[in-house]
Order: structure tokens, then C-alpha cells, then sequence
């Protein structure tokens, strides 16, 4: 079974905050995370070649240096890499760069 993790940016202050510090949070903190300005992402279940946990919004970079936006696909209940044009042909294994809210310069999505 995979584990089910999250973290959440907050536009307010900048800050991306790991699953370990969600969990130590009260449960109407968690709630008013969930404001426009703080974005919730959870993990894939997937790790790059480095073994860093992949999640929504994270940007990696396969072997022949593609660069692709993770993200989830509601009309087929799965994750995918996506380019500005649409699902991107990665090989792997990638590696996590960044991400959409910290490195808007590295992906830019339109």
C-alpha cells in the first residue's frame, strides 16, 4: 500500500510545509490551509532516482533533459507529466527540480 502524504505551500508567507509538519498541526489549522492563497499537494507514491518523494505541482527532469509539471489527471483518475503542451514523453527515471509555486522560472504553465 503507498503511503499517503501531503505538504502545502502558503502563498502568504512563502513557506512550503512538509507532511511532517502538517502532522503536528490541529485539525482547524489544517482547515484554514485550505484558503486560495495556501496549495495543497499530495504525494504520487513515486520517488525519483535520488529517492525524493514526488508530489503534485513537482517539476522533474527526465535523462535527456525534459522538463515535465506533475500533476493529477481527473478523466483518468491518475497522475501525469504534463509540458505546456499537454502530456509530455518522459523517459525514466526523472528527477525532481523543483516545484510550480517555488520555481515558477524553471516551468513556465500556461
Amino acid at each position: 500500500m503507498r503511503d499517503i502524504k501531503f505538504r502545502y505551500y502558503s502563498h502568504k508567507s512563502n513557506e512550503m510545509r512538509s507532511w511532517d509538519d502538517l502532522q503536528k498541526l490541529h485539525v482547524h489549522t489544517v482547515f484554514k490551509m485550505m484558503q486560495p492563497e495556501c496549495k495543497l499537494m499530495q504525494f504520487t507514491g513515486l520517488k525519483d532516482k535520488n529517492g525524493v518523494d514526488i508530489y503534485d505541482g513537482d517539476i522533474v527532469q527526465d535523462e535527456e533533459h525534459y522538463y515535465s509539471v506533475i500533476s493529477w489527471d481527473n478523466d483518468d483518475s491518475m497522475y501525469v507529466a504534463s509540458d505546456v503542451g499537454g502530456l509530455a514523453d518522459m523517459c525514466f527515471p526523472v528527477k525532481v527540480i523543483g516545484n510550480i509555486y517555488e520555481n515558477p522560472e524553471l516551468f513556465k504553465i500556461t
